[in-house]
Parts: structure tokens; C-alpha cells; sequence
């Protein structure tokens, strides 16, 4: 699995070769430095460990200060794994409380599980194109708004499913027989 760390800068257009106009996410790109990696046979897992955003020693504690001494990298401020597996099928039962009382209560208690939120950390969005990479700024043009505020921290991944493309005027190419 390829990915990087990405900070979003804001949204800007372009003019395309038809004369159209097309909106585009700026995100500024790494640059991210490599951590580690980790195995299916020490950690059980295969992933990625990179880093992002250069920070001050003095804003981070000692376990992550030694964590860059060993990989001989600078402190910095972001980090993440990229897994190199996808998680394996799980059960479909996250958020359902099973029963919720009794049938003769006539109501429901008070503090039963239910559903609900269950945190508004990370949004995962697909399809998205890159448009331009200004190698010199580190900075990707991606089609479309990606989620988030200005300066949110963005994981840019490998898309895992195939996209079809799409014909003229936005609709799918025909099947071909």
C-alpha cells in the first residue's frame, strides 16, 4: 500500500484545455519520513511507520524522541502506519445493543446502549483524482474538495477499488458486448 501525509493548504481552480474550469483541493505533500517498518512475523501485522511535519524537541515526550534517535530521523509532529493488508471481514454487529429491556415495561430505560456517534475523528473519501504535483513546493492538485478544515492532516492513499472511467459529459462508458 503506497501513502503519504499530506496538510491541506485550501481549494483553488484550474483552467482546463477546453476552457472549462475545474474545482481543486491544494494539498501540501511531505515530505514524510520513514520510521520503520513493521512484520507479520515481529508485530503480526505488515505496515508502514512514517512521519510528518518537523517539531521541536521539547514539544514531544521521551518514548517518541528515542522512537526518532533509533531511526535516525529529525522529531517531527505526525505519525502514522500504513497498512500493507486490508482488515479482514468482521462482525456486522458495532453498534447495536442487542435487546433493550423488557416487553411488558411499555418504555425504555433510562441508559440503555444505543446507537450513535461514534466520534467524528477521520472521513475516508474515494475517487479522487490528482490533477497536477509541483515536485519544487511538494504540493498535489487533487479533483474535487477533499474533507476537512484548513491545515487538517490528510492521509493520500492507493484507492483499493478500481474506478471506472467516466465518457463524455460525466456519464459511465457503455458496456461493451
Amino acid at each position: 500500500m503506497k501513502g503519504l501525509l499530506a496538510r491541506k493548504l485550501g481549494m483553488t481552480q484550474l483552467f482546463n484545455p477546453d476552457g472549462t474550469i475545474s474545482a481543486v483541493t491544494v494539498l501540501e505533500a511531505g515530505p514524510c519520513k520513514v520510521l520503520g517498518l513493521r512484520t507479520i512475523e515481529k508485530d503480526g501485522y505488515s505496515a508502514v511507520r512514517i512521519a510528518f511535519q518537523p517539531a521541536k524537541e521539547g514539544k514531544l515526550n521521551q518514548p517518541l524522541l528515542g522512537e526518532f534517535k533509533k531511526a535516525n530521523v529529525d522529531p517531527h509532529s505526525h505519525i502514522t502506519e500504513i497498512r500493507n493488508y486490508p482488515e479482514s471481514h468482521g462482525s456486522m454487529n458495532v453498534r447495536q445493543p442487542g435487546a433493550i429491556g423488557a416487553t411488558d415495561a411499555a418504555r425504555v430505560f433510562k441508559g440503555v446502549r444505543m446507537s450513535g456517534q461514534m466520534g467524528n475523528v477521520r472521513t475516508t473519501s474515494r475517487a479522487y483524482r490528482v490533477v497536477r504535483v509541483d515536485a519544487e513546493r511538494n504540493l498535489l492538485l487533487v479533483r474535487g474538495g477533499v474533507p476537512g478544515a484548513k491545515g487538517a492532516l490528510v492521509l493520500v492513499r492507493q484507492s483499493t477499488k478500481k474506478v471506472k472511467p467516466k465518457g463524455p459529459a460525466g456519464k459511465p462508458n457503455p458496456r461493451k458486448v
